[in-house]
């Protein structure tokens, strides 16, 4: 999950329960704390409710354990796509409260969070029920988002790209946008040279999205 970064000193991998263990900071006039546990109950509860399963999961903080990342791979019962649910949060105010859902999400502490569903909250008002709310409310589009995701994928299929169009689709991710990095860059070309796996096509939109795709876990 290298989309979801956490740009911080001593950055490490936690377990669920060390996150939501955590102390929680108090309540101001000013300040709405959001617990890690709030975002992963309301997360894991909706999924449930509305059928889906967590196939993995992993959650960061920095060294002060003030600053969190986390996110859990959701199975669509499409064995080609699974999806992704990503958050942000930190209890010493450096950072909004954000999650993100989709098939293709990218969050950064930074501020950059992007997905099919997506929220960025301030701590402040009634922040965490807000942002929880989002949460369910996300989860609950989760099935009508994926049949569509589901259709554009197949309709990548159906989308011959020659080696030149890839060429320039991949050099603007690099060098314009600055969305993949150069070892990033390095695994695509490999990927589209032998394909890790299978995909029942050749040369085609869908192929060069796998090739990308497959770079991100890189």
């Amino acid at each position: 999950m290298n989309n979801i970064i956490l740009k911080a000193k001593g950055v490490r991998t936690i377990s669920r329960e060390e996150s939501i263990n955590l102390q929680i900071p108090q309540a101001t006039a000013s300040y709405c704390p959001i617990s890690n546990n709030e975002i992963m109950q309301t997360t894991l509860e909706q999924l449930d409710k509305n059928g889906f399963s967590v196939k993995s999961e992993f959650h960061k903080c920095d060294g002060s354990r003030q600053k969190f990342v986390g996110g859990f791979i959701i199975s669509g019962g499409n064995q080609e796509m699974d999806i992704m649910f990503g958050y942000k949060n930190s209890y010493d105010r450096s950072m909004s409260a954000a999650f993100a859902l989709g098939a293709n999400i990218m969050i950064c502490s930074n501020s950059v969070v992007t997905g099919e569903v997506s929220m960025i909250r301030k701590h402040t008002g009634t922040a965490n029920q807000i942002l929880t709310y989002g949460i369910s409310e996300g989860i609950k589009q989760l099935g009508d988002n994926f049949i569509n995701i589901e259709k554009q994928l197949e309709r990548m299929k159906e989308i011959e790209v020659s080696k030149r169009i890839c060429a320039e689709l991949v050099g603007r991710l690099y060098l314009e946008e600055e969305i993949i990095t150069s070892h990033q860059l390095s695994a695509i070309k490999g990927e589209l040279l032998l394909e890790s796996f299978d995909y029942g096509v050749k040369d085609s939109l869908y192929n060069l999205y796998q090739a990308v795709t497959h770079s991100m876990k890189s």
